[in-house]
């Protein structure tokens, strides 16, 4: 996805979003996540606002990038869904995304669904030929924006906005996923 030029992607007219942007956009959601699991994410986003790292040429961003929005055939992605957060952004988000499934068990340190054997985000850095500090910190952004999602969805189940008990599931996993960012960035 990144090989295609931002003009010919369909959201070439919008202007790319910053990493700085991108930490505001998640911080709003942040805030409206039940309070009891986020005590902890102002100090994550402090951490990522303090120690941000350096912009990169933007590329088109799915912003949600994993493999339940993935569509395979014979082992091959074949199309890609989702597209409702899709930006021109950081190179390193969507890989990031992958990351964060491939972690994202009960805790920040159990394989996630869909997630090779033995492959660690590391292993993914050294892939994609990242520098390690601006991996980490991409990696501790989107820890930063899954707790958020997943802990706005959350407060619109507890009001009734949009009923799904799964996330009631998802506590120690919003917790975990803030840990696991304050720990990347320690």
């Amino acid at each position: 996805m990144q090989a295609v030029a931002p003009e010919k992607s369909g959201i070439g007219s919008e202007p790319p979003l910053t990493l700085d942007d991108e930490l505001r956009r998640w911080a709003w959601l942040m805030e409206r996540a039940p309070e009891e699991l986020t005590r902890h994410a102002p100090r994550l986003a402090r951490e990522l606002s303090t120690k941000l790292t350096s912009e990169m040429p933007p590329v088109v961003v799915h912003g949600d990038y994993h493999f339940g929005n993935m569509l395979f055939s014979q082992q091959r992605v074949t199309a890609v869904l989702d597209w409702e957060i899709a930006e021109l952004g950081h190179p390193l988000l969507d890989l990031c995304c992958l990351c964060v499934v491939f972690q994202g068990g009960e805790s920040a340190t159990e394989r996630g669904w869909g997630a090779a054997a033995g492959l660690a985000p590391d292993a993914v850095r050294d892939i994609f030929g990242a520098d390690p500090g601006e991996f980490r910190w991409t990696l501790a952004l989107t820890f930063y924006k899954y707790a958020a999602i997943l802990g706005y969805n959350l407060m619109l189940h507890r009001r009734g906005k949009r009923p799904d008990p799964s996330y009631e599931g998802r506590t120690s996993t919003i917790l975990g996923f803030i840990d696991a960012g304050l720990g990347l960035l320690a």
